[in-house]
């Protein structure tokens, strides 16, 4: 039954989370959205005004041709070269967001054979890079347990605040801010651009938007690059796992110290009412019951009779001795 309610509790959290999140995006994305649909129609219509010979189904054709591969599209008008997707580099770009279920989307394989050969091969990948992940979140543990565990001076506090600053900075610096500084130099993305991408990158989320090509490297080194990018990435995912766990436990942990102290006070109370209903039930074994006269009773108890001597009874009322007074109980 507790960890019904706990479940329940989780499942409220997490929806009212959602829906919180889905009026927050969508107040800050439909607008944007709106006008660049709004400019994207007034273009359209601005170029069969100019290109007369375009017919509306001509220009549909066309954009259904260049909507497998914008990119190529792109570099046809230019009269750039183009190349393969499915070369080594693209090749382990596809498998490495395979198995690390990053799932960029930018990539993805067009024949039956091919995606069955994906699911089986996503099978077999997902478990084991999940194994690797943990043994080398289990090597980053170590090394912070032993960080963490550095004494400078004689006091506690100063002794954690600079061990936790030292985890975060080497954290921060390894996952997101080398790798973005690297990605503004090669890609030319912007300090906020390159940073969303590190994270959205290392949380698995994979929207795609942002890819790294590249750039104008020759091609042995572009290869290079994109492995390197894909080592960064297994360590990364490793890393922001250990620290999700971390906050995970950390608020798993507080709330079953909240309901830990809330059992407390509530056992404590139920001791102190025990306390009290014994104390109530000693001094009633102490009330002896005489048969007096009396017209109507000078005082109203509710007592249960179940705890008293009932010897007799005159004019509708009981007669108690209470610590030497005389009280009449009505019934």
């Amino acid at each position: 039954m507790e960890s019904n309610g706990r479940l329940g509790l989780h499942i409220f959290v997490t929806a009212s989370y959602l829906a919180i999140g889905m009026f927050i995006f969508r107040s800050l994305e439909l607008d944007n959205e709106k006008a660049m649909k709004e400019q994207m129609i007034q273009a359209i219509q601005a170029f069969l005004a100019n290109k007369t010979c375009v017919s509306m189904s001509e220009l549909s054709y066309f954009v259904g041709v260049v909507e497998g591969d914008l990119g190529a599209a792109r570099a046809v008008v230019e009269n750039r070269s183009i190349s393969d997707k499915w070369d080594y580099s693209g090749a382990m770009s596809f498998v490495a967001t395979v198995v690390t279920t990053v799932g960029y989307g930018h990539l993805a394989p067009l024949t039956t054979s091919g995606r069955v050969v994906t699911v089986i091969y996503a099978l077999i990948g997902i478990p084991l890079t999940l194994i690797m992940l943990k043994d080398i979140g289990d090597k980053l543990s170590n090394c912070i347990t032993r960080l963490y565990r550095v004494q400078y001076c004689q006091k506690a506090w100063i002794n954690k605040t600079i061990n936790v600053s030292l985890i975060v900075a080497v954290g921060a610096n390894v996952t997101i801010l080398l790798p973005s500084a690297l990605f503004i130099h090669v890609e030319g993305w912007t300090m906020t651009d390159a940073v969303y991408y590190c994270f959205i990158t290392l949380s698995t989320v994979g929207f795609g938007d942002f890819l790294p090509r590249g750039g104008d490297l020759l091609s042995w080194n572009r290869h290079l690059y994109i492995f390197f990018i894909y080592i960064w990435v297994f360590i990364g995912l490793a890393y922001i796992s250990l620290i999700i766990s971390c906050i995970s436990n950390t608020i798993v942990e507080k709330a079953r110290s909240v309901e830990r102290q809330t059992l407390t006070k509530v056992e404590a109370e139920l001791r102190r009412l025990r306390h009290e209903l014994k104390k109530h039930q000693r001094r009633s074994k102490n009330i002896t019951t005489n048969v007096v006269g009396a017209e109507s009773p000078s005082t109203s108890l509710n007592v249960k009779l179940m705890h008293y001597k009932h010897v007799g009874q005159d004019n509708n009322a009981f007669v108690c001795s209470v610590d030497s007074e005389t009280l009449h109980v009505k019934y």
